[in-house]
């Protein structure tokens, strides 16, 4: 994992983790037009943006939504593998009879 700081630029944080802008668009609310050399600790007073504490997003907010991407990426790679077919959707009821939906989206968690 990297050492992430208050002091570093949101472009950094993209380049090293390799966590897409959209993830951290979408997880905290950051505008489309952000400034990316903006350090961490800058952005959430600099656009207003608060956490669900109703505190101002710190560097911890920006750690929080690294893990979750990456375990999340972590859990589609063992499942890609779970899937005979390689495939990353599968909808009901299923290419083979392995299709398991415990979630209830209605795509085989094979493939997820």
């Amino acid at each position: 994992m990297v050492d992430i700081k208050g002091s570093n630029t949101l472009k950094y944080l993209l380049e090293t983790t390799k966590v897409p802008l959209s993830e951290f668009q979408q997880k905290l609310g950051l505008p489309k037009n952000v400034d990316t050399a903006l350090k961490l600790k800058e952005i959430g007073s600099t656009y207003n943006l608060k956490n669900n504490e109703g505190a101002v997003f710190e560097t911890e907010d920006f750690r929080a939504v690294i893990d979750e991407y990456l375990k999340n990426k972590e859990k589609q790679a063992e499942n890609l593998a779970d899937c005979p077919f390689g495939k990353t959707e599968c909808a009901f009821p299923g290419d083979c009879g392995r299709y398991v939906d415990a979630n209830g989206d209605r795509q085989c968690d094979h493939a997820q």
